[in-house]
C-alpha cells in the first residue's frame, strides 16, 4: 500500500502550493500573477489594407505595455486584453480589465 501512501502525500503537497500561491499572488517559481491589473483602452486608427481603419489599443497601467486590434467593439476591446496577458513583458498571468 505504499503507492496510496505516496499519492496522498503528492495530493497534500498539491493542496498545499494552491494555498500559498492563492495567499501570496503568484504563480510558483516566483512569476507574479492572478491580480486584477487596469488598461486604460482608447480609439486610435490602425492603418489596414485599404486606408485607416477605426480601432482600439489598451495600455497596461502596471507596465505601460501596449497591445491593438482593428475594430472599436466590445469584442476587439476584450481582444486588447487578452493579448495583454498574452504578451506581458514581465511574464504574468494576471486578469486585465478595461477602465480604472
Amino acid at each position: 500500500m505504499q503507492l496510496h501512501a505516496d499519492y496522498s502525500s503528492a495530493f497534500a503537497d498539491t493542496l498545499a502550493r494552491r494555498e500559498l500561491r492563492e495567499q501570496s499572488g503568484t504563480i510558483l517559481g516566483g512569476l507574479e500573477g492572478n491580480m486584477k491589473i487596469h488598461c486604460e483602452v482608447e480609439e486610435i486608427e490602425l492603418e489596414g489594407d485599404y486606408g485607416d481603419v477605426p480601432s482600439v489599443q489598451a495600455t497596461c497601467s502596471d507596465c505601460g505595455h501596449e497591445t491593438t486590434s482593428f475594430g472599436t467593439s466590445d469584442a476587439s476591446v476584450r481582444r486588447c486584453l487578452v493579448v495583454m496577458r498574452e504578451e506581458c513583458p514581465k511574464r504574468r498571468s494576471n486578469l486585465y480589465v478595461s477602465g480604472s
